[in-house]
């Protein structure tokens, strides 16, 4: 990587500092709007799956018997795609499943 570009990315990142010192509320606003889907979601699935050991069998079950799941799970984790693809193309590909999550989710939220 060129030194001109190493001084761009840290650039951008001293500005992205500099924002959060400045507008914590700015940056929140940000943050959440990035990523808070994904960490919502993270939190509530790892409590309904974790809390359940035949959950994890299921869900282990399900990737063996469908490879493109496995595929899709290792494009999110490598950033290939991204949290909002992933999520469409399971919820398009296993809408049953969604909507039961969908409803576990509104039903029992903290």
């Amino acid at each position: 990587m060129s030194q001109f570009v190493e001084r761009i990315i840290f650039t951008r990142l001293e500005t992205q500092i500099d924002a959060m010192i400045a507008e914590p509320r700015l940056y929140e606003r940000l943050w959440r709007r990035e990523i808070g889907a994904e960490m919502r979601d993270s939190r509530f699935l790892s409590r309904y799956v974790f809390a359940d050991l035949s959950r994890v069998g299921r869900l282990v079950r399900g990737v063996r018997a469908y490879p493109p799941l496995a595929g899709l799970l290792a494009d999110y984790a490598t950033g290939a795609a991204s949290y909002e693809t992933v999520r469409r193309k399971f919820i398009l590909k296993f809408p049953r499943i969604g909507a039961k999550l969908a409803v576990r989710y509104l039903t029992h939220r903290n």
